[in-house]
């Protein structure tokens, strides 16, 4: 599966992504009572992409662990506690800049963040075995790093 994170030239604001834009499209249309089919088109995304949002889904990979992606809602729960943590928006305009052969620094203006946030941040979540970075993978590993017990660490202070 391949994901688009393009922004067309002088379509969006700055620091969003093409597809939180639609997502963000997306939600009053269905509240308007519109059907999935006419709110993708006016939307201008699949129709599958469509129920995925609605829906959620569950995806399976090679070695049989479960992903689960859940619906989206009204305000999207980014995991970001605080300004200091990248967010999922955040994630997605990086994955558009280094698709347009922006440097790391050229980002880190662009978000207003410092370039070793990025470095850092890119460095982390590329895919190992294509090298190309996934904002919503990203997102969620960060999650599951920051929900990880600290028993462990708390233990080996003690001792």
């Amino acid at each position: 599966m391949t994901w688009s994170y393009r922004r067309a030239p002088g379509s969006l604001s700055r620091g969003r992504g093409a597809v939180a834009e639609k997502r963000d499209q997306y939600l009053p249309l269905m509240a308007q009572g519109l059907s999935n089919s006419a709110a993708c088109r006016e939307v201008g995304t699949n129709r599958k992409t469509g129920n995925r949002w609605r829906y959620g889904r569950k995806v399976v990979d090679r070695s049989g662990r479960e992903h689960v992606y859940p619906p989206i809602t009204k305000e999207r729960d980014t995991g970001a506690s605080s300004p200091r943590f990248l967010s999922e928006d955040e994630r997605i305009v990086i994955a558009d800049l280094l698709r347009a052969k922006k440097s790391l620094r050229a980002i880190a203006r662009e978000l207003g963040r410092d370039p070793a946030t990025i470095s850092r941040e890119v460095r982390r979540n590329r895919d190992p075995r294509t090298g190309k970075y996934h904002p919503f993978q990203a997102q969620r590993r960060t999650a599951v790093r920051r929900a990880r017990s600290k028993e462990v660490k708390i233990r080996r202070a003690r001792s």
